[in-house]
């Protein structure tokens, strides 16, 4: 049975088209499934959110298409994280031949309309989109419980919404990026209902009307989720929950630099959460389970669900400790030695989750003999480092800030005093400072924190462009080499930074005709 839902949710999410005449965006649901019966209640309904789930966590989630096969590096929503991390400065890999992401490393393969690491984000979240446009067109009339509509219809908006929001990260430049006008930059084809074959392609709005588009979906999502009296019966943590729309909220309030907003939102995903910040033996567990007690948002996949992705996941990449991994073909994935450095002589749990030789073990299966994990997606330690960094923007020494930030560190290093110049972590050697060329102290350190914090989870990349620091990549032993890396430095705003539109959709939209990412 399980199955079979699973394949009737998969085809409210239909197939990629190849035909030069059809967008990557014709996803239409299959014949055998009537529109009908497949949006007539919420409970069909639901059937299509969980396919939109399981998309986030499975193996070929962006390629996988009616005659075409699923790839070893695309596994939805963590392919794109990992991507994020390894155009980071922290996450140091070393050559292997097994390592489907060296061509991101070096910053060659999102520069090329061709390459799949170009692509996979694109191909994934338009899939989502289009599939959140079918509810929204649909789950205001399918027949049921008030309480499921709008809980069905805050899903949506939330999900078009963050993929709309993740999509703008790569393709367009920074929001908030200086000497542009941003508003008036290229945004994205924004579409607003369910695709067909006939559907007329979009041309690239502005940035500054996708972010009204964002922002519009946002107030929908928040609005609708706070309206449900009931949450329905037998849903999960792969939900979009009310504090995990005001977790996303609190992202895309902080790239716009609304900083209020963001820090209203991040302190409401936190105060509605019910979560609460790991224990230092919990940090240590390795991120692998949705029982860790701040895990807001994940994937909730079964034994067999995960059996079937065998090694084609995030955590075979990452983890050398199951035989039939790919990093154990010899993929090394660590923290640069700037980085560890300034949590060596600190009384820090997070130094703990890598090896003498700063390999990470942060993110290990429960057992090497099996693949069976959750995927992260959101956690509260994001939403006090959100809103301290919102806080501190307002006010350069602001007590609150203060007061949420060490609130985080000191679950990592009890005794954690940010107003102690000893007790602040700084680099040993002053390298990298410049990143933070001009922010305040208290800014400085919060970064500094999120790096920590947030190291391999997906947000190296976006940070960047977000604080407009550019890339600065330490060398020298333990840290990055050019022959490996490509890339040690890009400053800020360069066009090296945006990923090309795929080839495919550029040729089968002609809305998109001379729209390509310079």
């Amino acid at each position: 049975m399980k199955n079979l839902k699973y394949i009737v949710a998969m085809l409210a999410l239909g197939s990629l088209a190849t035909g030069c005449k059809k967008s990557y965006l014709d996803t239409t649901p299959s014949d055998a499934v009537s529109s009908q019966n497949l949006y007539g209640t919420t409970e069909s309904c639901f059937l299509v959110l969980d396919g939109m789930e399981r998309l986030m966590n499975t193996t070929g989630a962006s390629y996988l298409q009616a005659g075409g096969t699923d790839r070893a590096n695309d596994w939805g929503e963590s392919t794109v994280r990992f991507e994020e991390d390894n155009l980071g400065q922290d996450m140091v890999k070393t050559p292997n031949d097994y390592d489907w992401f060296s061509v991101c490393y070096n910053y060659t393969g999102i520069r090329q309309p061709t390459y799949n690491i170009a692509q996979m984000p694109w191909r994934l979240y338009y899939k989502l989109i289009n599939s959140a446009n079918y509810l929204i067109d649909s789950a205001d009339f399918a027949e049921g419980p008030a309480d499921d509509v709008n809980y069905l219809m805050g899903q949506a908006y939330a999900y078009r919404a963050y993929s709309y929001y993740k999509l703008s990260l790569y393709y367009c430049r920074t929001y908030s990026t200086p000497g542009i006008l941003t508003t008036a930059a290229s945004g994205l084809p924004i579409y607003l209902h369910g695709t067909t074959s006939e559907t007329k392609g979009q041309g690239r709005s502005t940035l500054g009307e996708l972010y009204e588009r964002i922002v519009s979906d946002m107030d929908s999502a928040v609005a609708r989720l706070e309206s449900v009296s009931s949450i329905p019966g037998g849903r999960t943590q792969a939900d979009i929950s009310l504090a995990t729309a005001y977790g996303i909220y609190a992202k895309v309030a902080l790239v716009m630099n609304n900083w209020q907003k963001a820090a209203d939102m991040a302190d409401m995903a936190i105060t509605k959460s019910g979560r609460q910040l790991m224990s230092q033996s919990q940090y240590k567990d390795g991120f692998n389970s949705r029982s860790n007690p701040e895990w807001m948002w994940c994937s909730t996949m079964n034994a067999a669900q995960s059996a079937t992705l065998l090694n084609r996941n995030f955590f075979s990449f990452v983890d050398p400790s199951s035989s039939t991994s790919y990093a154990n073909t010899g993929i090394f994935t660590g923290m640069s030695k700037d980085l560890i450095d300034v949590m060596r002589t600190l009384n820090d749990v997070r130094k703990e989750t890598f090896t003498g030789t700063r390999q990470q073990t942060k993110f290990h299966v429960a057992s090497a003999d099996n693949w069976v994990y959750d995927l992260l997606y959101m956690r509260l330690a994001e939403m006090y480092l959100i809103k301290a960094e919102a806080l501190a923007e307002i006010s350069a020494t602001s007590p609150e800030a203060i007061a949420t930030l060490e609130t985080l560190v000191n679950a990592r290093n009890p005794g954690y005093d940010y107003e102690s110049t000893t007790s602040r972590y700084t680099y040993a050697k002053g390298q990298n400072d410049a990143a933070y060329f001009g922010r305040t102290p208290l800014l400085k350190e919060i970064y500094l924190q999120r790096r920590i914090e947030l190291f391999m989870e997906g947000v190296a990349y976006s940070d960047i462009q977000r604080w407009k620091s550019g890339l600065k990549r330490p060398s020298g032993s333990g840290n990055f080499t050019l022959s490996t890396a490509g890339k040690l430095t890009i400053s800020a705003g360069s066009d090296n930074f945006l990923f090309k539109i795929a080839q495919q959709e550029m040729d089968a939209n002609p809305a998109l005709i001379g729209q390509q990412n310079p």
